[in-house]
């Protein structure tokens, strides 16, 4: 930003869909604020502007920018939730109308579970051998961070009483990794630093044929068989432009295979990898009765402002089957002899799902 340029503030959904943008430059956020305490880094990371560049898992600069993210969430969240009303009341559907104006009349979401989970699992271990799996280390607020979610809260408080920011969003204690995958915002303060491995090599691959095991298999090595890293990894590249009316039409989400049983190749694939991949992820870093809880609530935001997708709900219960399933590899070591095998399940339309072309 050149001096003496007025700083132009944006919302929480227009700030990650200009970072999602493939022209887009982002300025470091832990150089932005290097070497500043924490409540002035809080008045100084943007999201506008900044991103996190470093894989540190204990990260002060990424805390203040994704606290700021947070904070810009309720307007945002309450004109997406006023225009799934407006869908709802007019059309009986909370579809985003990008999406159901292509699919037409015709058009049959799947109501059966899309992937043979114990298929996919041989076939994810066929794709671990190079190294030895690990859970890894997750991301966590700094003590810093914890501070201000506390009663350190009332100071964001009286920085917006100042105009300094918006009101402030309470996280009501929770992690950093719940914060930033509930907001989409895994890829803005949250780097593996292999994105731009995985992101090439995608765009290397033609229309349509990229699979579940291959963008798996990909990021596990890059990862080097961390498993929280493949994950949000892949996380990180799937979910950049999640609140871009268009997003379908993304170079990198062409690239996928449609991963969803529907009659014909025309809804959420975006969201289906994205939703499986998150699902995962929490899964694989936490109980299994926490994935269920979340998952609820998810869900239920889903119907609100998507409207009623049988997929999602099954494509969220597959991620957390296979977080849980990932967890005991890790914990139990790869076992020999796993084979790769079909898991897709083609029962309820017969077409060839490993591509975008029926």
């Amino acid at each position: 930003m050149k001096i003496g340029t007025p700083f132009q503030k944006l919302s929480f959904t227009a700030c990650l869909n200009r970072q999602a943008q493939p022209d887009f430059q982002p300025q470091s956020v832990e150089q932005a604020v290097d070497g500043m305490v924490f409540s002035k880094a809080l008045r100084s990371a943007r999201p506008e502007t900044d991103r996190s560049l470093s894989p540190d898992r204990l990260n002060p600069a990424s805390d203040a920018l994704l606290l700021n993210l947070i904070d810009k969430l309720p307007k945002s969240l309450a004109s997406m939730t006023w225009s799934a009303i407006k869908r709802w009341v007019h059309k009986g559907d909370a579809t985003p109308e990008p999406l159901k104006d292509k699919q037409g009349a015709d058009f049959q979401v799947g109501t059966q579970v899309p992937l043979k989970m114990d298929a996919l699992v041989d076939t994810l271990k066929s794709e671990m051998n190079e190294f030895t799996p690990t859970i890894g280390a997750e991301h966590v607020w700094s003590k810093d961070a914890r501070g201000y979610q506390g009663l350190g809260f009332w100071s964001r408080v009286g920085s917006f009483l100042k105009g300094e920011r918006p009101f402030p969003f309470p996280t009501f204690g929770r992690s950093k990794l719940i914060c930033a995958l509930g907001l989409g915002a895994t890829s803005v303060v949250k780097p593996t630093g292999q994105e731009k491995g995985l992101r090439d090599w995608m765009l290397q691959q033609k229309t349509g044929s990229i699979e579940l095991h291959q963008l798996f298999g990909q990021s596990y090595k890059l990862n080097q068989g961390d498993l929280y890293s493949t994950l949000l990894c892949a996380e990180n590249v799937l979910s950049e432009g999640l609140y871009d009316p268009n997003r379908q039409d993304r170079e990198v989400i062409s690239k996928l295979s449609y991963l969803r049983s529907d009659s014909a190749p025309l809804g959420d694939n975006f969201g289906g990898w994205y939703h499986l991949f998150g699902a995962a992820l929490y899964s694989l870093m936490r109980p299994e009765w926490k994935s269920d809880l979340c998952l609820k609530v998810e869900d239920m935001g889903s119907f609100i402002l998507e409207g009623k997708d049988p997929q999602e709900d099954h494509i969220n219960q597959l991620g957390k089957q296979l977080g849980v399933e990932l967890k005991k590899i890790a914990r139990e070591g790869l076992q020999p002899g796993s084979q790769p095998r079909p898991y897709l399940n083609l029962a309820e339309f017969n077409w060839p799902r490993n591509s975008r072309v029926v």
